[in-house]
């Protein structure tokens, strides 16, 4: 597991201007992957909303980190037994899923703090 790290790592490290250009462009439209245009719903839906939001942030956000998913993949697939994709479908579930509990966490600690 520590090779898949590092090679991983690595494929950051070639993409990290893209990264950094998309924790760039993510800072100034967060009203539009952070959920406001679902706000019109939160009537319709109460109880889905703490989890909606985060769900489809977290979704559009990791989009962005699909290409160096696909890069790491692509190079972990010629040392492994898994195919390019089930890498690609790897690296995506997880940082799909540190997103979605970075993004979570703080729209419930915004909830609580507007109480």
């Amino acid at each position: 597991m520590n090779q898949v790290f590092s090679i991983y790592m690595k494929a950051v490290r070639k993409d990290i201007f893209l990264l950094l250009a998309i924790m760039v462009i993510s800072i100034f439209t967060y009203p539009f992957w952070l959920g406001f245009p679902l706000f019109y719903s939160i009537t319709r839906i109460p109880y889905f909303s703490p989890i909606l939001f985060p769900f489809i942030s977290s979704l559009l956000l990791s989009l962005g980190f699909l290409y160096t998913n696909i890069n790491a993949a692509k190079d972990l697939h010629n040392n492994s037994q898994r195919s390019a994709f089930q890498w690609t479908l790897y690296f995506q579930i997880r940082v799909f899923g540190v997103i979605f509990l970075f993004i979570f966490t703080g729209y419930m600690v915004i909830l609580f703090l507007s109480r």
